[in-house]
C-alpha cells in the first residue's frame, strides 16, 4: 500500500550538469530537418529558449504517431498548465510533421531524431530524462508518471520576460528518478519479437508488460537484475497443466531501494514485471507447530445482510485469517466479532493473523473499516494483505473518488495498529500460517492490458492449502473475463475442495474454470433469497419470469447452472444469509 508512510514514494531529483555548448542559430529551412548537427547531448542551455513571444507560440510539442493514451493525457495536462500560466496554447503534432516554430519539445519522438532515440534507449523504466539538442528539448520516459514529472519540470522552469516566456537560463539537462533513490540501476527488458506495452501504474510503483516474449528472454532479464545488484528472494513455478517445462514462473528480486516482482504467463506468452519501493515480504518457511497449537482448522462463511463477502479461517493456534467482511452494516461487524470471540479461548483476545482484502468495493471493505475502528482495543491484528489498484489512473464505471476515499479511510485505521505488517500481494507469492498455506494466483497486475471496467476486475484470487491437503479457492468478485484468464493460465492446477463462487454467484465466473476446480463444497456469498431464485430483481413486489435469477444460471450465467447440476456432481451449497462452518480437520 503506497499510501502508508512506511512505503511512501520518494521523489529525488539528481542534477547531472554537462559542459555548456553554444546553440547554433537556425533558419526556416533548418527547422524542417530535425537531424541537426553533432552537438553533444544532453547539455545546458547557452541562451534562453523563447517558447512564447508576443502572445504567440514559438514551440511545438511532438509525440509519437502511436503515442499511448496515458502519455497523451500527460501532454494535454502540460499544455493546459502552460496556457493557464501564459495565456497561449502550444501546438501538439505527431513526430512526422514539419515544425514551423523556433523550438520543439519532443516527447519520445524518435522519428528522424537520432540523439533522442539514443536518450530513450538509456532511459530506465522508473526514470525520465530531459536533454537539449540544437533547438529541441528532448523528453524521454516510459511511464505516465515519469512523463508528467518531466513536463512539470519544464513548465515550472518557464520564466516571464517583457515580451514572453522562456526556459530559465539555469535550466539544466537532467536525468531524474521517480521511484527509488537511484542506488540500484533498473535494466530494460530485451526482446526480439515481443511488444512492450506502455508502463502501467500500480499501487506503489510501475508494471512493465511484454507480450509475445518467451521464457528464455524472461530468464535472461532475471539474470540482468542479478548483474545490476539485485538478489533473488523467492521463486515459484506453477504448472500450466501439461508439463513442468510449461510452468508459470514467479520471482521476487530485491535491492536496497527497489523490489522487483516478475511473472511469466505461459498461456499468454507474456512477462509482467512490477517495480516498487521496498515493502513487507512473506516469510519463506512454514511456522513450526507447538503443543499449544491444538485448534481444529475450519472455514466459516459469516452470515451477512444482503450482498457482501465475509470469511474467517481458524488456524491451529486459534488465530484467524479474515477475508473481506461485507458492508459496514452494524450487524455484519458484530457477527464477525462475535464469531471470533466464540472460537477464541476464554480470557484471550481474538487474534487476526492476516486480514485479506480481495478488492476495495464497499461490500467488501466496509465492514473491516468499521470493525477495526470499533474493536481496536478488543482484537490483535498481526498483518494485512491486499493489492489495491491505483485509483488515480483507473477509468471505471464506478466513482473513483469514492473508492479512493474508502481505501484511504481503511488504510488510516490500519495504520493505528502499529505492529501490523502490511503486505502488497503479488502473483506467485506464498504465505505460511499455522496449519495452512496461501498461494496468490492472480492480482490486478495480471489483468493489464485488459480494460478495467469495474473494480471487480482487480479482485485478488488465491488458494488455501491446509496441512491435511484440503483446499479452498477464493475468487473474490472476479469477472467472467478474469476467471477465464485464471482458467487458461492454471487449468487443472486450480482443483479445489471448497470454492467461493466468483462475484457472489451472480454475474462472474467461467464454466471451464468451475470444471477444473470441481468443488465438493460451494460458498455463495449472497442472500438466501438470491440463492434460491426468489429475489425481486425488478423491485415490483413480485418474483416472476421477468426477474433474472443469476444464481440459478439465468441471464447468461450458465456456469452457475453447471455448478448446481446434481446430475454432474452432487455438491454441498451454503448461502451467505447465515453463518456456516466447514471443519477441515
Amino acid at each position: 500500500m503506497k499510501r502508508f508512510s512506511r512505503i511512501l514514494c520518494c521523489l529525488i531529483v539528481l542534477m547531472l550538469v554537462f559542459s555548456s555548448c553554444n546553440d547554433t542559430e537556425h533558419g526556416a529551412d533548418d527547422k524542417q530537418t530535425v537531424q541537426g548537427n553533432d552537438t553533444e547531448t544532453p547539455k545546458e542551455l547557452a541562451d534562453p529558449m523563447m517558447l512564447i513571444s508576443n502572445g504567440e507560440a514559438k514551440c511545438t510539442i511532438t509525440k509519437p504517431k502511436d503515442c499511448s493514451e496515458v502519455i497523451t493525457e500527460a501532454i494535454d495536462t502540460f499544455v493546459k498548465s502552460v496556457k493557464k500560466k501564459t495565456g497561449v496554447q502550444l501546438p501538439v503534432v505527431d513526430e512526422a510533421s514539419e515544425i514551423s516554430t523556433d523550438y520543439e519539445i519532443a516527447v519520445n519522438s524518435t522519428n528522424g531524431r537520432d540523439p533522442l532515440s539514443e536518450q530513450l534507449e538509456n532511459t530506465a523504466y522508473t526514470d525520465y530524462k530531459i536533454g537539449i539538442w540544437d533547438w529541441h528539448i528532448m523528453v524521454t520516459a516510459r511511464s505516465d508518471k515519469a512523463v508528467s514529472a518531466a513536463l512539470k519540470k519544464i513548465s515550472s522552469s518557464l520564466e516571464e520576460l517583457e515580451n514572453g516566456y522562456c526556459i530559465r537560463e539555469d535550466f539544466s539537462a537532467q536525468a531524474s528518478v521517480t521511484l527509488g533513490e537511484r542506488k540500484t540501476s533498473v535494466p530494460v527488458y530485451d526482446t526480439q519479437k515481443g511488444t512492450e506495452l506502455p508502463l502501467y501504474s500500480v499501487d506503489g510503483g510501475y508494471e512493465v508488460c511484454i507480450q509475445n516474449t518467451n521464457k528464455d528472454e524472461f530468464l535472461a532479464y532475471a539474470e540482468k537484475l542479478v548483474n545490476c545488484g539485485f538478489t533473488k528472494y523467492s521463486e515459484n513455478a506453477i504448472s500450466a497443466g501439461k508439463s513442468v517445462a510449461e510452468s508459470n514462473l514467479s520471482y521476487v528480486y530485491t535491492a536496497e531501494d527497489i523490489y522487483v516482482f516478475m511473472n511469466w504467463n505461459v498461456a499468454q506468452k507474456t512477462a509482467r514485471v512490477v517495480y516498487t519501493e521496498p515493502t513487507e515480504l512473506p516469510e519463506l518457511t512454514k511456522p513450526v507447530l507447538t503443543s499449544d497449537d491444538t485448534a481444529k482448522t475450519s472455514v466459516a462463511q459469516i452470515g451477512i445482510a444482503g450482498l457482501g463477502m465475509s470469511y474467517a479461517i481458524q488456524l491451529k493456534d486459534y488465530s484467524f485469517i479474515v477475508i473481506d467482511g461485507g458492508t459496514n452494516a452494524d450487524s455484519n461487524v458484530k457477527m464477525l466479532y462475535d464469531y471470533m470471540v466464540e472460537k477464541t479461548p476464554s480470557g484471550k483476545k481474538p487474534t487476526i493473523a492476516c486480514w485479506i482484502f480481495t478488492h476495495p468495493d464497499p461490500d467488501h471493505i466496509g465492514a473491516p473499516t468499521s470493525f477495526l475502528n470499533k474493536y481496536m482495543e478488543e482484537v490483535e491484528l498481526k498483518s494485512v494483505a491486499c493489492n489495491f489498484p491505483d485509483c488515480t489512473v483507473q477509468d471505471t464505471s464506478q466513482n473513483d473518488e469514492t473508492i479512493g476515499a474508502s481505501i484511504f479511510t481503511l488504510e488510516n485505521i490500519i495504520a493505528r495498529f502499529y505492529d501490523a505488517k502490511i503486505y502488497t500481494i503479488h502473483t506467485g507469492q506464498k504465505f505460511y500460517f499455522k496449519g495452512v498455506e496461501m498461494e496468490i494466483l492472480m492480482t490486478e497486475e495480471d489483468v493489464y492490458p485488459m480494460k478495467v471496467e469495474s473494480y471487480n476486475y482487480t479482485s485478488a484470487m488465491m488458494r488455501f492449502t491446509f496441512d491435511n491437503g484440503k483446499t479452498f479457492m477464493v475468487l473474490g468478485d472476479g469477472t467472467e473475463k478474469v476467471c477465464k484468464q485464471l482458467s487458461d493460465t492454471y487449468r487443472d492446477y486450480t482443483k479445489s475442495d471448497i470454492l467461493q463462487l466468483a462475484h457472489h454467484g451472480l454475474i462472474g465466473g467461467n464454466e471451464q474454470l468451475y470444471r477444473y476446480i470441481d468443488p465438493e463444497i460451494c460458498f455463495w456469498s449472497t442472500s438466501k433469497e438470491r440463492f434460491e431464485g426468489k429475489y425481486d430483481t425488478n423491485k415490483d413486489g413480485t418474483v416472476n419470469a421477468k426477474d433474472v435469477q443469476h444464481c440459478l444460471g439465468q441471464g447468461g450465467c450458465g456456469y452457475n447452472a453447471y455448478i448446481r447440476n446434481d446430475s454432474i456432481r452432487k455438491r454441498t451449497h451454503y448461502h451467505g444469509g447465515e453463518t456456516f462452518v466447514v471443519e477441515i480437520d
